[in-house]
């Protein structure tokens, strides 16, 4: 008897392995890299601010705040010294800090006036700390990272703002007398933009975090600007790389002050016919989180996945409009992660990948922000979500210089049918505050869900599902992952997006990650 229960549960054994074998068949999972654990990470990974990354020829060139260095990857993963960038700062300047360095190749080079040929530019900003007394410096490159800043040619200042703004005779300005650090001084304000230049929520700007992108018809722009007003954008002279015009009433505000904490770190990336606009909410010791908004003009208006126009939308204080897709947040057994923020858009054309990278600090230490890189997955409703995992080697390119695990591919059924863990990143400022855990809940093969929620799932085709947890809609995409919590592959992740609805409710339009549970 007790060999026979013995041979039955073997064949049980066996035809469970061949089902499992069968299920993963085709199915490539991130893996990670020898010995590198998810504290290791945050211990030893790239210490970064502001990153601005440049891809070309398999490789990824990366800048960031107040450092001199270049690095180079080619898994995004992996970094070492590639060249140079300006630092350095005006004699007058009040603070020595070089900020939130932006680069872009060049559709159309820039030709010097001694006939020298640059297709790099870059531009960072020299500020205070929450000072708006900013300004945007120009420079070019013949290389994305040349081998000292004696190679890289200064081109002027593109932008500035607070006592730097401005101060030539023939533009219009108004003067007012007032105080910086102490000290009398002259601010100035730029006639039709009654608060530009103060901290004020309704108007104005800081020449800070600007980003150099081209729209769908090759024309160049340029967004920045932080808490001090909002985020402005403005169309760049390809000759000279400064702004088309100096008058400050043909720029424009796309997105305001939330009233609530800072914003900052704005980039725009053209895809499938909008323009997508991230920006960084919060305080980055802590609440740092991602926020997102489209639109079908560079020029806006920009709405979230409420339709809320994120130049006009919410009230003050209550972090209702633009949709976060991450914060701070942790999985079971794990410090997590404690703000998330000032991101970088990075195409792979050569792989077809998008990727958002950032800083982020760990939430057993936020004294260093680390590099963040996630994977962009693309819901069926067009928005983009962030993949749950961090990306690793394998998951940005193999050998044969294709993506190793692509964003995009079929998930049989019966996998994706697991516990999970699951993560809601609320958005009002009240729950932005807070470190998200998660709560568990089960896929059920008969497309019942139980659990922390309840309600039912089913899959929409290989790589999206839907879900209804508590009476509330979930489109997602479903990837393949590597567990760094667990230090686990084989591991099936969503990352999707409740329905779209009142904007003043929180759980509509809310970020919602899941990572099976493979204890």
């Amino acid at each position: 008897m007790f060999r026979k229960i013995a041979w039955m549960a073997l064949c049980i054994l066996v035809v469970c392995e061949a089902s499992t074998a069968l299920a993963t068949e085709g199915v490539v999972f991130g893996q990670d890299t020898a010995e590198w654990t998810l504290d290791k990470y945050r211990q030893k990974s790239l210490a970064i601010h502001d990153p601005e990354v440049i891809y070309e020829d398999g490789k990824y060139y990366i800048y960031y705040t107040n450092y001199r260095l270049t690095y180079v990857s080619e898994d995004l993963y992996t970094w070492k010294v590639a060249g140079e960038r300006p630092l350095g700062w005006y004699a007058d300047e009040p603070s020595p800090t070089s900020w939130a360095p932006c680069a872009l190749r060049l559709k159309k080079p820039y030709v010097a006036e001694n006939g020298e040929i640059y297709d790099y530019v870059l531009l960072d900003g020299l500020s205070a700390w929450g000072s708006q007394d900013s300004r945007i410096r120009g420079f070019v490159m013949k290389e994305p990272a040349p081998a000292s800043q004696k190679e890289i040619l200064y081109i002027g200042d593109v932008m500035s703002s607070g006592i730097y703004a401005f101060q030539d005779p023939d533009a219009t300005y108004r003067s007012f007398e007032g105080t910086y650090n102490g000290k009398e001084t002259t601010y100035y304000r730029v006639n039709n933009y009654a608060n530009a230049f103060e901290r004020a929520e309704d108007n104005g700007w800081n020449a800070m975090d600007q980003t150099l992108f081209y729209d769908a018809e090759d024309r160049l722009w340029m967004v920045w600007g932080s808490y001090h007003g909002g985020i402005f954008v403005c169309e760049m002279n390809q000759e000279t790389l400064m702004p088309m015009s100096n008058d400050a009433r043909t720029y424009t505000r796309i997105a305001k002050y939330p009233g609530y904490g800072p914003m900052e770190g704005a980039t725009i990336m053209y895809h499938d016919g909008y323009y997508y606009l991230c920006m960084a909410y919060g305080d980055i010791w802590n609440t740092y989180n991602i926020r997102i908004a489209r639109s079908e003009a560079v020029t806006g208006p920009y709405y979230d996945y409420n339709g809320v126009n994120v130049d006009q939308g919410g009230t003050k204080g209550s972090g209702y409009f633009g949709t976060k897709l991450a914060g701070p947040y942790a999985f079971d057994g794990d410090a997590g992660w404690k703000g998330q923020g000032h991101c970088a858009f990075v195409h792979n054309p050569d792989t077809d990948e998008y990727f958002l990278l950032g800083n982020g600090r760990p939430g057993n230490d936020t004294s260093n922000a680390r590099l963040i890189v996630r994977s962009i997955l693309w819901l069926e409703s067009g928005w983009p979500v962030l993949s749950p995992e961090l990306a690793t080697v394998e998951t940005t390119r193999a050998a044969d210089g294709k993506a190793a695990v692509p964003s995009v591919q079929d998930i049989p059924r019966e996998m994706i049918a697991s516990e999970y863990e699951v993560i809601y990143f609320l958005r009002t400022a009240t729950e932005t505050s807070k470190q998200m855990r998660s709560q568990r809940i089960t896929l059920h093969e008969n497309g019942t869900v139980t659990g922390a929620m309840t309600g039912s799932w089913q899959q929409v085709n290989g790589s999206h599902i839907t879900l209804e947890l508590d009476g509330l809609v979930i489109e997602a995409a479903v990837t393949a992952s590597y567990d760094w919590e667990k230090q686990k592959t084989g591991v099936i992740t969503f990352s999707g997006l409740t329905e779209p609805g009142s904007a003043y409710l929180g759980e509509y339009g809310t970020a919602v990650w899941g990572k099976q549970v493979v204890d």
